[in-house]
């Protein structure tokens, strides 16, 4: 995605990894209402892959905030990302009373939550575009695929990544299923 950002802009790859992520939501909702694994699955990975735009953020952080104030604005994008995991269960637990509104259930909740908090952020950015296509450049996908080559090829750091994978794994597995049972 950061590559992409860097040959496209920021805005661009933004929007349609913000539009990618809300549509795979949709599905995941509809999945879960259909109780169909194989399209939960499908929507998961490819909406885990247009989540990766935590990246493109961060540079168009880069490209308008000093040097001296980044770390504070980096911040900003993890206060409101690990805001989301609390404040999200607790308003939609809250909204899946059927007390309060017949037509939102199980697949609503886990859809609405997701999707809502990625597009807030995308508003943000939607000002302008921060990546001035006199800055941009080509964009190597070979160079891409062969950094992700040097994850399994780097004996020293292989371990580190593998453990790195597995907890983080086990943590999105945990936010993915625990809403399920804040609902029962």
């Amino acid at each position: 995605m950061g590559s992409l950002s860097d040959r496209f802009g920021r805005k661009p790859i933004l929007l349609i990894s913000l539009t990618v992520t809300t549509v795979c939501y949709a599905f995941i909702a509809t999945a879960l209402t259909l109780g169909s694994l194989i399209v939960f699955g499908a929507a998961s990975l490819l909406a885990g892959l247009a989540e990766a735009n935590v990246v493109t953020a961060r540079s168009a952080i880069s490209d308008v905030i000093a040097p001296a104030e980044r770390n504070r604005f980096f911040g900003y994008i993890y206060l409101s990302r690990s805001s989301a995991y609390i404040v999200g269960p607790l308003v939609g637990g809250k909204l899946a009373d059927p007390r309060l509104m017949l037509w939102f259930n199980y697949g609503t909740l886990l859809g609405g939550i997701h999707s809502a908090r990625y597009q807030d952020r995308g508003n943000r950015c939607c000002v302008g575009e921060t990546n001035p296509p006199e800055s941009r450049h080509r964009v190597s996908y070979g160079e891409a695929f062969t950094n992700l080559a040097a994850v399994v090829t780097d004996g020293h750091l292989r371990r580190l990544y593998w453990l790195n994978f597995l907890f983080y794994l086990a943590i999105f597995g945990f936010f993915r299923c625990y809403p399920m049972y804040l609902v029962d």
